[in-house]
């Protein structure tokens, strides 16, 4: 959230799910529906230009389903794309953060993972929300 300039990343192993759009888009789901302020109507998403996880039909529909669920507050979302190669958005830094501190550590289990994003940063420590398999959404019935 560029507004209060927290970070906010949401993990999960591959027992829990795959790493393709519905995931990305099940963690925004998730966000929007537990961390945006109530007095927010209008969000505005920037994601860079991956066909695969960001801009696609899976992503349109989810946010789509999203917008007409009953009790949200949200009533727009905005959803913009960087030009591909010319662009570099605030979490690019971030997964660098926590590729540096993790480099030269030994990585087990997943919680290894997750505890490093956690670790990594020393002044406002990212958020983890380790997603769990029924916050996992599929597009298939849309």
């Amino acid at each position: 959230e560029l507004s209060s300039e927290l970070a906010y990343m949401y993990a999960w192993d591959e027992t829990v799910a795959s790493r393709g759009s519905q995931e990305i888009v099940s963690c925004l789901v998730e966000h929007f529906r537990n961390k945006v302020s109530e007095n927010i109507d209008h969000v505005i998403m920037f994601s860079d230009s991956c066909g695969g996880q960001n801009r696609n039909i899976k992503v349109a529909l989810m946010c789509m389903k999203f917008l007409q669920e009953e009790g949200t507050n949200i009533k727009l979302i905005d959803h913009k794309f960087m030009t591909s190669g010319h662009s570099f958005l605030p979490n690019d830094a971030d997964f660098g953060v926590i590729e540096s501190y993790s480099k030269g550590r030994t990585m087990n289990v997943p919680q290894d993972w997750f505890d490093a994003i956690v670790k990594s940063k020393r002044k406002k420590a990212y958020l983890l929300n380790a997603m769990r398999r029924e916050e996992i959404y599929s597009t298939a019935n849309l």
